[in-house]
Order: C-alpha cells, then structure tokens, then sequence
C-alpha cells in the first residue's frame, strides 16, 4: 500500500507565497505519517499551491479540504480524484516525483502575481484609465504580496536573528529632523509625501 498526498492552499492566500506554503502542508503530513510508523518510501506528495482553490466555485468554509490523502493498491487509487482536480489543463498540473519527495509546479507562485500583473497593465493600456472592479482588484493583489511577504520576512528574521530590543531602534522625536516635522494641519510631511508616493490613494 502507497499513500498519496495532494497539499493546497486557499484560494485568498497571498500569491508570493502560496506555492511554498502548500509545500511545507504537504511535508507536515508527511512527518506525521512517518511518525505514525508509515515507511517514507511509501509516500509521494504534490503542492499544488492555489492552482485549484482559485478555479473552484464552491464557497470555503471551515471544512474545506487542504490536505487530501489517497491510498494506492496495485495500480489502484482510492478514493477518486474530486472533479475540481480536472479544472487545472494537464500542461500546467505539477508532476508527481519520486516516493519521499514533494512536487511542485516551479514559479507557479511567481507566475500568478506575474499574470495578475499583466492584466491590469493591459486593462490600463487599452482604456487608459482602469475600471474600479480591476483597481480594487490590483489594490488587494498588492496588498496580499505585500502582507505575506511581511510575514515571511518576520519569520526568517526571527529564526536567524533572534529576539531584538526593539526600544534601541526608535527615533527620538528630537531626532528626527525636518522629515518629520508638523504641518500646519497638525499632519507629518513625510505622511504627506507617502501619500502622494502611493499609486493607490490618487481619486
């Protein structure tokens, strides 16, 4: 008997890490199930990132699968794929390796924040000026890569460095120079100058 595992994410995970998110899934379960006395060789695994939940209809819920396990006998699957997996073309379906190892379609996370990318550059060259639904589109794709790659920075900073104080890296008001000194409406001008710097906050 040889276990399969197919890792996702869902379909609102940020695009910069979603593919690696899936990944580590998938290599959690696998520990698990060596720890639970599974032979490692026995094993194969697929991350699919958000290749699927991102073409999926079906509302999330609590419920909503992110690590299916199939059992193979003989040549024989069980259970039967979802229909959801034949959503994705065969071209674009990451390969299953070998036992022990976790597959992956390479740069798909790349690939998706590239396309989003494309789009709404094209929306801009066509019309010259972008329809809301894509703006507030590309603002929340924004957001999203921003957010997560945040996170992942926290956490490998936090790995390699370890605890800092964080009290030594503050600047004193007194310090802080003509940057940051109040307008007449009470606001900083390094806020006023951030603000006109954001492409997202123009009317």
């Amino acid at each position: 008997v040889k276990l399969h595992l197919e890792a996702h994410v869902g379909a609102h995970a940020p695009p910069s890490i979603a593919s690696r998110i899936s990944r580590v899934r998938a290599e959690n379960v696998m520990r698990e199930l060596v720890a639970r006395d599974v032979v490692m060789e026995r094993l194969t695994a697929i991350a699919w990132g958000k290749r699927i939940s991102s073409l999926w209809s079906e509302p999330e819920d609590d419920r909503a699968a992110r690590a299916e396990v199939y059992f193979r006998v003989d040549g024989k699957e069980f259970p039967e794929h979802p229909d959801y997996y034949s959503l994705v073309p065969e071209a674009s379906r990451p390969k299953e390796g070998d036992a022990g190892t976790v597959s992956h379609a390479e740069g798909s996370s790349r690939q998706d924040t590239q396309m989003e990318a494309a789009r709404a550059w094209l929306a801009r060259r066509r019309g010259g000026r972008m329809p809301e639904q894509h703006l507030r589109r590309e603002v929340a794709i924004w957001v999203e890569r921003e957010e997560g790659l945040r996170l992942l920075r926290g956490v490998l900073t936090d790995d390699s460095e370890g605890p800092s104080d964080t009290a030594s890296n503050r600047t004193a008001p007194s310090e802080a120079g003509d940057d940051t000194q109040a307008g007449e409406d009470g606001s900083s001008s390094s806020e006023e100058e951030a603000e006109e710097a954001s492409p997202f906050l123009a009317p």
